[in-house]
Protein backbone atom coordinates (compact mmCIF):
# COMPACT_ATOMS: atom_id res chain seq x y z
CA UNK A 1 0.00 0.00 0.00
CA UNK A 2 1.35 3.43 -0.98
CA UNK A 3 2.03 6.20 1.53
CA UNK A 4 -0.75 8.28 -0.02
CA UNK A 5 -3.28 5.48 0.55
CA UNK A 6 -2.09 5.02 4.13
CA UNK A 7 -2.43 8.75 4.80
CA UNK A 8 -5.96 8.78 3.35
CA UNK A 9 -6.94 5.79 5.53
CA UNK A 10 -5.59 7.52 8.65
CA UNK A 11 -7.49 10.71 7.76
CA UNK A 12 -10.69 8.69 7.16
CA UNK A 13 -10.30 6.87 10.49
CA UNK A 14 -9.70 10.16 12.30
CA UNK A 15 -12.73 11.75 10.64
CA UNK A 16 -14.93 8.77 11.61
CA UNK A 17 -13.69 8.93 15.20
CA UNK A 18 -14.34 12.67 15.35
CA UNK A 19 -17.87 12.17 14.03
CA UNK A 20 -18.55 9.54 16.74
CA UNK A 21 -17.17 11.82 19.47
CA UNK A 22 -19.24 14.70 18.15
CA UNK A 23 -22.38 12.54 18.21
CA UNK A 24 -21.67 11.49 21.79
CA UNK A 25 -21.05 15.09 22.82
CA UNK A 26 -24.28 16.21 21.20
CA UNK A 27 -26.16 13.44 22.97
CA UNK A 28 -24.63 14.55 26.25
CA UNK A 29 -25.43 18.18 25.52
CA UNK A 30 -29.05 17.24 24.94
CA UNK A 31 -29.24 15.07 28.09
CA UNK A 32 -27.73 17.60 30.47
CA UNK A 33 -30.37 20.35 29.96
CA UNK A 34 -33.13 17.70 30.31
CA UNK A 35 -31.80 16.63 33.69
CA UNK A 36 -31.45 20.26 34.70
CA UNK A 37 -35.02 20.90 33.61
CA UNK A 38 -36.24 17.97 35.73
CA UNK A 39 -34.30 19.27 38.75
CA UNK A 40 -35.78 22.73 38.27
CA UNK A 41 -39.28 21.27 38.00
CA UNK A 42 -38.76 19.32 41.22
CA UNK A 43 -37.46 22.42 42.99
CA UNK A 44 -40.57 24.38 42.01
CA UNK A 45 -42.98 21.75 43.35
CA UNK A 46 -44.96 22.80 46.42
CA UNK A 47 -43.96 20.99 49.63
CA UNK A 48 -46.60 19.00 51.49
CA UNK A 49 -46.03 19.28 55.27
CA UNK A 50 -46.42 16.21 57.46
CA UNK A 51 -49.29 16.02 59.96
CA UNK A 52 -50.98 19.16 58.67
CA UNK A 53 -53.74 19.97 56.19
CA UNK A 54 -52.92 21.71 52.93
CA UNK A 55 -55.86 23.55 51.38
CA UNK A 56 -55.71 24.10 47.64
CA UNK A 57 -58.01 26.84 46.37
CA UNK A 58 -58.33 27.70 42.69
CA UNK A 59 -59.57 30.96 41.23
CA UNK A 60 -59.60 29.10 37.93
CA UNK A 61 -60.22 25.31 38.16
CA UNK A 62 -57.15 23.32 37.15
CA UNK A 63 -57.11 20.75 34.36
CA UNK A 64 -53.49 19.64 34.97
CA UNK A 65 -52.17 17.23 37.63
CA UNK A 66 -50.69 19.04 40.62
CA UNK A 67 -47.51 17.61 42.14
CA UNK A 68 -46.49 17.88 45.81
CA UNK A 69 -43.24 16.87 47.52
CA UNK A 70 -42.81 15.23 50.92
CA UNK A 71 -39.66 15.07 53.03
CA UNK A 72 -39.84 11.82 55.00
CA UNK A 73 -37.38 12.04 57.93
CA UNK A 74 -37.15 8.32 58.74
CA UNK A 75 -38.84 4.97 58.24
CA UNK A 76 -42.45 4.70 59.37
CA UNK A 77 -46.04 4.74 58.10
CA UNK A 78 -47.45 7.45 55.83
CA UNK A 79 -51.19 8.05 55.25
CA UNK A 80 -52.32 10.34 52.42
CA UNK A 81 -55.89 11.68 52.22
CA UNK A 82 -57.50 13.95 49.64
CA UNK A 83 -61.07 15.23 49.49
CA UNK A 84 -63.20 17.93 47.90
CA UNK A 85 -66.14 19.63 49.58
CA UNK A 86 -69.06 17.29 50.14
CA UNK A 87 -71.48 16.86 47.19
CA UNK A 88 -68.92 18.30 44.75
CA UNK A 89 -69.16 16.66 41.32
CA UNK A 90 -65.45 17.08 40.52
CA UNK A 91 -63.70 14.75 42.94
CA UNK A 92 -59.87 14.59 43.14
CA UNK A 93 -57.76 11.45 42.86
CA UNK A 94 -54.32 10.79 44.31
CA UNK A 95 -51.35 8.97 42.79
CA UNK A 96 -48.14 8.08 44.61
CA UNK A 97 -45.16 8.89 42.37
CA UNK A 98 -42.40 7.53 44.59
CA UNK A 99 -39.08 9.33 44.12
CA UNK A 100 -40.08 10.78 40.73
CA UNK A 101 -41.44 14.31 40.44
CA UNK A 102 -42.69 13.80 36.89
CA UNK A 103 -46.12 12.85 35.62
CA UNK A 104 -47.33 10.41 34.40
CA UNK A 105 -45.61 7.61 36.26
CA UNK A 106 -46.53 4.32 37.85
CA UNK A 107 -44.66 5.17 41.05
CA UNK A 108 -41.85 3.22 42.66
CA UNK A 109 -42.16 -0.52 42.93
CA UNK A 110 -39.33 -0.52 45.43
CA UNK A 111 -39.84 -2.77 48.46
CA UNK A 112 -39.19 0.26 50.68
CA UNK A 113 -42.69 1.56 49.79
CA UNK A 114 -45.20 -1.13 50.76
CA UNK A 115 -48.92 -0.31 50.33
CA UNK A 116 -51.05 -1.18 53.37
CA UNK A 117 -54.43 0.23 52.30
CA UNK A 118 -55.83 1.88 49.17
CA UNK A 119 -59.15 3.72 48.88
CA UNK A 120 -60.54 6.34 46.51
CA UNK A 121 -59.77 8.90 49.21
CA UNK A 122 -56.12 8.03 49.74
CA UNK A 123 -53.30 5.63 50.47
CA UNK A 124 -51.47 4.16 53.48
CA UNK A 125 -47.83 3.14 52.94
CA UNK A 126 -45.02 1.54 54.90
CA UNK A 127 -41.95 3.70 54.24
CA UNK A 128 -38.63 1.89 54.65
CA UNK A 129 -36.22 4.83 54.79
CA UNK A 130 -35.83 8.60 54.86
CA UNK A 131 -36.53 9.96 51.39
CA UNK A 132 -37.92 12.74 49.21
CA UNK A 133 -41.23 11.50 47.78
CA UNK A 134 -43.89 12.93 45.49
CA UNK A 135 -47.65 12.64 45.01
CA UNK A 136 -49.94 13.87 42.25
CA UNK A 137 -53.53 15.12 42.52
CA UNK A 138 -55.65 15.00 39.37
CA UNK A 139 -59.36 14.98 38.44
CA UNK A 140 -61.22 11.72 38.87
CA UNK A 141 -63.17 12.56 35.71
CA UNK A 142 -60.95 14.15 33.02
CA UNK A 143 -64.00 16.08 31.79
CA UNK A 144 -64.18 17.97 35.11
CA UNK A 145 -61.35 20.30 36.20
CA UNK A 146 -60.03 20.32 39.76
CA UNK A 147 -61.78 22.71 42.12
CA UNK A 148 -60.83 23.33 45.75
CA UNK A 149 -59.63 20.34 47.76
CA UNK A 150 -57.80 19.37 50.93
CA UNK A 151 -54.69 17.19 51.09
CA UNK A 152 -53.29 15.73 54.30
CA UNK A 153 -50.17 13.65 54.96
CA UNK A 154 -50.16 11.86 58.33
CA UNK A 155 -46.86 10.27 59.38
CA UNK A 156 -45.79 8.11 62.33
CA UNK A 157 -42.10 7.24 62.71
CA UNK A 158 -40.98 3.65 63.21
CA UNK A 159 -39.70 2.95 66.75
CA UNK A 160 -35.94 2.46 66.82
CA UNK A 161 -36.21 -0.39 69.36
CA UNK A 162 -38.95 -2.42 71.07
CA UNK A 163 -40.65 -0.61 73.93
CA UNK A 164 -41.08 -3.96 75.66
CA UNK A 165 -40.17 -7.63 75.27
CA UNK A 166 -42.85 -10.17 76.28
CA UNK A 167 -42.21 -13.88 76.74
CA UNK A 168 -45.20 -16.16 76.16
CA UNK A 169 -44.58 -18.81 78.81
CA UNK A 170 -47.88 -20.64 78.25
CA UNK A 171 -49.36 -21.91 75.03
CA UNK A 172 -51.91 -19.40 73.64
CA UNK A 173 -55.37 -20.81 72.89
CA UNK A 174 -56.28 -21.92 69.39
CA UNK A 175 -59.76 -20.33 69.56
CA UNK A 176 -60.60 -16.63 69.20
CA UNK A 177 -63.52 -17.02 71.60
CA UNK A 178 -61.41 -18.47 74.42
CA UNK A 179 -61.95 -16.79 77.78
CA UNK A 180 -58.26 -16.18 78.46
CA UNK A 181 -56.30 -14.85 75.51
CA UNK A 182 -52.77 -13.48 76.12
CA UNK A 183 -52.17 -9.92 74.99
CA UNK A 184 -49.73 -8.71 72.35
CA UNK A 185 -49.54 -5.44 74.29
CA UNK A 186 -49.67 -5.06 78.07
CA UNK A 187 -51.46 -1.69 77.82
CA UNK A 188 -54.11 -0.10 75.59
CA UNK A 189 -52.53 1.30 72.44
CA UNK A 190 -52.90 5.05 71.93
CA UNK A 191 -49.38 6.19 70.95
CA UNK A 192 -46.94 4.54 68.53
CA UNK A 193 -45.50 1.49 70.25
CA UNK A 194 -43.50 -1.65 69.38
CA UNK A 195 -43.62 -4.90 71.33
CA UNK A 196 -41.36 -7.89 70.75
CA UNK A 197 -43.11 -11.21 71.41
CA UNK A 198 -41.03 -14.32 72.07
CA UNK A 199 -42.40 -17.82 72.35
CA UNK A 200 -40.44 -21.02 72.89
CA UNK A 201 -41.68 -24.37 71.62
CA UNK A 202 -43.74 -26.33 74.15
CA UNK A 203 -42.20 -29.83 74.08
CA UNK A 204 -44.84 -31.29 76.42
CA UNK A 205 -47.73 -30.10 74.29
CA UNK A 206 -49.50 -32.36 71.82
CA UNK A 207 -49.39 -30.43 68.57
CA UNK A 208 -51.47 -30.83 65.45
CA UNK A 209 -49.75 -30.39 62.08
CA UNK A 210 -51.35 -26.93 62.03
CA UNK A 211 -51.32 -25.11 65.36
CA UNK A 212 -53.05 -21.78 66.00
CA UNK A 213 -51.97 -19.17 68.53
CA UNK A 214 -54.53 -16.43 69.25
CA UNK A 215 -53.42 -13.15 70.84
CA UNK A 216 -55.43 -10.09 71.80
CA UNK A 217 -54.85 -6.35 72.08
CA UNK A 218 -56.87 -3.25 72.89
CA UNK A 219 -56.65 -0.37 70.39
CA UNK A 220 -57.86 2.88 71.95
CA UNK A 221 -57.35 5.07 68.86
CA UNK A 222 -57.49 4.07 65.18
CA UNK A 223 -54.15 3.48 63.50
CA UNK A 224 -52.05 0.86 61.71
CA UNK A 225 -51.12 -2.51 63.24
CA UNK A 226 -48.09 -4.25 61.71
CA UNK A 227 -46.65 -7.73 62.38
CA UNK A 228 -43.17 -8.87 61.35
CA UNK A 229 -41.15 -12.00 62.17
CA UNK A 230 -37.42 -12.73 62.14
CA UNK A 231 -36.99 -16.02 60.29
CA UNK A 232 -40.14 -17.68 61.66
CA UNK A 233 -42.35 -19.29 59.01
CA UNK A 234 -45.79 -18.23 60.18
CA UNK A 235 -49.17 -17.45 58.67
CA UNK A 236 -50.58 -14.34 60.38
CA UNK A 237 -53.97 -12.62 60.23
CA UNK A 238 -55.38 -9.52 61.93
CA UNK A 239 -59.08 -9.48 62.89
CA UNK A 240 -61.37 -6.59 63.80
CA UNK A 241 -63.63 -8.68 66.06
CA UNK A 242 -63.04 -11.08 68.92
CA UNK A 243 -64.57 -14.12 67.20
CA UNK A 244 -62.37 -14.00 64.04
CA UNK A 245 -65.15 -14.32 61.49
CA UNK A 246 -64.07 -14.11 57.84
CA UNK A 247 -65.88 -10.77 57.49
CA UNK A 248 -63.75 -9.36 60.33
CA UNK A 249 -60.39 -10.31 58.78
CA UNK A 250 -58.48 -7.09 58.08
CA UNK A 251 -55.25 -8.57 56.66
CA UNK A 252 -53.40 -11.86 56.32
CA UNK A 253 -50.14 -13.12 54.90
CA UNK A 254 -47.00 -15.22 55.39
CA UNK A 255 -44.17 -14.05 57.64
CA UNK A 256 -40.58 -15.18 57.52
CA UNK A 257 -38.97 -14.02 54.24
CA UNK A 258 -36.95 -10.77 54.47
CA UNK A 259 -39.23 -7.74 54.30
CA UNK A 260 -42.42 -9.79 54.77
CA UNK A 261 -45.06 -8.17 56.92
CA UNK A 262 -48.79 -8.25 57.62
CA UNK A 263 -50.38 -4.86 58.27
CA UNK A 264 -53.83 -3.29 58.37
CA UNK A 265 -55.57 -0.09 59.33
CA UNK A 266 -57.41 -0.89 62.56
CA UNK A 267 -60.34 0.91 64.20
CA UNK A 268 -60.54 1.33 67.94
CA UNK A 269 -61.57 -1.69 70.00
CA UNK A 270 -60.34 -5.14 70.98
CA UNK A 271 -58.49 -6.87 68.14
CA UNK A 272 -57.23 -10.39 67.53
CA UNK A 273 -53.93 -11.59 66.06
CA UNK A 274 -53.97 -15.22 64.82
CA UNK A 275 -50.74 -17.11 64.09
CA UNK A 276 -50.54 -20.45 62.29
CA UNK A 277 -47.41 -22.61 62.54
CA UNK A 278 -47.41 -25.12 59.71
CA UNK A 279 -44.89 -27.51 61.21
CA UNK A 280 -45.12 -31.14 62.44
CA UNK A 281 -43.79 -30.06 65.84
CA UNK A 282 -44.49 -27.20 68.19
CA UNK A 283 -42.65 -24.10 66.98
CA UNK A 284 -41.17 -21.11 68.72
CA UNK A 285 -41.06 -17.66 67.16
CA UNK A 286 -40.08 -14.03 67.62
CA UNK A 287 -42.52 -11.35 66.50
CA UNK A 288 -42.42 -7.59 66.24
CA UNK A 289 -45.91 -6.12 66.72
CA UNK A 290 -45.96 -2.37 66.02
CA UNK A 291 -48.86 0.02 66.40
CA UNK A 292 -48.59 3.32 64.49
CA UNK A 293 -50.71 6.19 65.83
CA UNK A 294 -51.93 8.31 62.91
CA UNK A 295 -54.96 9.99 64.48
CA UNK A 296 -53.29 12.04 67.22
CA UNK A 297 -53.61 15.46 65.55
CA UNK A 298 -57.37 15.98 65.13
CA UNK A 299 -58.23 19.52 64.06
CA UNK A 300 -61.79 19.75 65.45
CA UNK A 301 -64.46 17.84 67.36
CA UNK A 302 -64.70 15.01 64.78
CA UNK A 303 -61.90 14.10 62.36
CA UNK A 304 -62.53 14.22 58.63
CA UNK A 305 -60.17 11.33 57.83
CA UNK A 306 -61.97 8.02 57.34
CA UNK A 307 -59.23 6.17 59.23
CA UNK A 308 -59.81 8.46 62.22
CA UNK A 309 -63.62 8.53 62.09
CA UNK A 310 -65.51 8.84 65.39
CA UNK A 311 -67.04 5.43 66.27
CA UNK A 312 -70.83 5.34 66.60
CA UNK A 313 -72.71 2.51 68.30
CA UNK A 314 -75.52 1.10 66.18
CA UNK A 315 -78.53 -0.40 67.94
CA UNK A 316 -82.29 -0.82 67.77
CA UNK A 317 -82.68 2.52 69.53
CA UNK A 318 -79.56 4.19 68.17
CA UNK A 319 -77.35 6.52 70.17
CA UNK A 320 -77.37 10.21 69.26
CA UNK A 321 -73.95 11.72 68.51
CA UNK A 322 -73.64 15.49 68.18
CA UNK A 323 -71.18 17.61 66.23
CA UNK A 324 -70.46 21.12 65.03
CA UNK A 325 -69.62 22.26 61.52
CA UNK A 326 -67.01 25.01 61.99
CA UNK A 327 -66.49 26.61 58.61
CA UNK A 328 -63.55 28.88 59.25
CA UNK A 329 -62.12 27.59 55.95
CA UNK A 330 -65.48 26.72 54.41
CA UNK A 331 -64.68 23.01 54.20
CA UNK A 332 -65.19 21.46 57.64
CA UNK A 333 -66.44 17.87 57.44
CA UNK A 334 -66.85 15.16 60.08
CA UNK A 335 -66.56 11.38 59.71
CA UNK A 336 -68.40 8.73 61.77
CA UNK A 337 -67.90 4.97 61.58
CA UNK A 338 -70.18 2.08 62.52
CA UNK A 339 -70.00 -1.71 62.15
CA UNK A 340 -72.66 -4.09 60.88
CA UNK A 341 -72.30 -7.67 62.14
CA UNK A 342 -74.49 -9.30 59.47
CA UNK A 343 -77.14 -8.44 56.92
CA UNK A 344 -79.05 -5.54 58.50
CA UNK A 345 -81.49 -2.83 57.45
CA UNK A 346 -80.03 0.38 58.84
CA UNK A 347 -81.44 3.91 59.20
CA UNK A 348 -78.92 6.76 59.24
CA UNK A 349 -80.45 10.03 60.41
CA UNK A 350 -78.60 13.36 60.16
CA UNK A 351 -80.39 16.40 61.62
CA UNK A 352 -79.18 19.97 61.10
CA UNK A 353 -79.43 23.04 58.86
CA UNK A 354 -80.76 23.05 55.31
CA UNK A 355 -77.24 23.21 53.86
CA UNK A 356 -76.22 20.01 55.66
CA UNK A 357 -75.34 16.99 53.50
CA UNK A 358 -74.33 13.41 54.31
CA UNK A 359 -72.64 10.57 52.42
CA UNK A 360 -72.39 6.84 53.17
CA UNK A 361 -69.24 4.84 52.29
CA UNK A 362 -68.31 1.17 52.58
CA UNK A 363 -65.10 -0.28 54.07
CA UNK A 364 -63.03 0.30 50.92
CA UNK A 365 -64.15 3.90 50.44
CA UNK A 366 -66.82 3.41 47.76
CA UNK A 367 -69.64 5.93 48.08
CA UNK A 368 -72.98 4.15 48.50
CA UNK A 369 -75.37 7.08 48.95
CA UNK A 370 -75.62 10.86 49.32
CA UNK A 371 -78.57 12.79 50.78
CA UNK A 372 -79.57 16.11 52.38
CA UNK A 373 -80.26 16.36 56.10
CA UNK A 374 -82.80 13.72 57.03
CA UNK A 375 -83.12 9.92 57.10
CA UNK A 376 -81.53 7.33 54.82
CA UNK A 377 -82.52 3.63 54.98
CA UNK A 378 -80.26 0.97 53.44
CA UNK A 379 -79.83 -2.79 53.79
CA UNK A 380 -76.13 -3.44 54.39
CA UNK A 381 -73.97 -6.53 54.63
CA UNK A 382 -71.38 -7.21 57.32
CA UNK A 383 -68.56 -4.71 57.52
CA UNK A 384 -67.46 -1.25 58.57
CA UNK A 385 -69.17 1.83 57.12
CA UNK A 386 -68.45 5.55 57.29
CA UNK A 387 -70.83 8.52 57.30
CA UNK A 388 -69.37 11.85 56.16
CA UNK A 389 -71.20 15.04 57.21
CA UNK A 390 -70.60 18.49 55.74
CA UNK A 391 -72.35 21.45 54.14
CA UNK A 392 -72.77 22.70 50.58
CA UNK A 393 -72.63 26.33 51.67
CA UNK A 394 -70.43 28.26 54.13
CA UNK A 395 -72.89 27.20 56.82
CA UNK A 396 -71.84 26.42 60.35
CA UNK A 397 -73.76 25.07 63.29
CA UNK A 398 -74.79 22.10 65.41
CA UNK A 399 -76.07 18.80 64.08
CA UNK A 400 -76.73 15.25 65.27
CA UNK A 401 -76.21 11.75 63.87
CA UNK A 402 -78.19 8.65 64.85
CA UNK A 403 -77.68 5.16 63.38
CA UNK A 404 -80.41 2.60 64.07
CA UNK A 405 -80.83 -1.06 63.17
CA UNK A 406 -84.45 -1.47 62.06
CA UNK A 407 -86.49 -4.36 63.37
CA UNK A 408 -87.91 -6.73 60.78
CA UNK A 409 -91.75 -6.82 61.07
Amino acid sequence: MSRRHCAERVRTHRFTTLRMLLALLLAGAIAIPTAATDDAACTAIEPLPLNATLRRQHEIPSTEPEIFGLSIPTSGVLALDVSARIATEAQPRLAFLGTSCTWPTTGDNDATYVPIAKTPQGLVLKIGQADELFVAIFPEDPAWPLHDYRLRASFAAEPVAPDEVIWLTTDPPASCTATEVPSFSPQPLTATRRVELRREGMPTKEVDPIDWDVLSGLIEAPGVLMVEAAGSQLRASIHAGVDCRPADRLAEGTLGPPGALVAATVPAGERRLVLETRTPSDAGYELLVTYYALCTAAEDDHDDRFLCATPVVMGFMGEVTTGVIENAFGDDEDAFAFTVAGLETVAVEVIGGDALRAELYDAVGQRLAAWPAGRLVRTLGAGRFTVRVGSVEPWGGDYSVRIEALRIP
